[in-house]
């Protein structure tokens, strides 16, 4: 379900989408919403979530950013739209440190 959308200083217009996984546990996605060709159709752009399965617990409106790698920009962005806060929570992720974020209140439906 489409929650959002915010604009990137590198893609544009980017759409965000929550799932499940499934294991159960919040997932987003993000998409770009591209006008190139007059008509608006969106692509795939980035998954901002990590699944951990020994992290039990979660909250329905929490999940793990991924706001390493290829996601660093555009964590950040997301991160700054108000769709989303963090909640100075981290674990590890491989070798990586992931941080527990949330839906910010705004977001009613997903």
């Amino acid at each position: 379900m489409r929650i959002g959308t915010f604009p990137s200083q590198k893609w544009g217009v980017v759409g965000v989408y929550t799932a499940v996984y499934a294991r159960k546990g919040l997932a987003i996605q993000l998409t770009l919403i591209n006008n190139e060709f007059g008509e608006p159709f969106e692509e795939p752009l980035a998954t901002l979530s990590v699944w951990l399965e020994s992290t039990p617990g979660l909250g329905p409106r929490q999940f793990w950013a991924k706001t390493y790698s290829e996601n660093v920009r555009i964590s950040d962005e997301a991160l700054h739209s108000g769709l989303f806060k963090a909640l100075d929570r981290y674990t590890r992720a491989g070798w990586e440190v992931v941080e527990l974020w949330e839906l910010a209140d705004s977001v009613e439906k997903f």
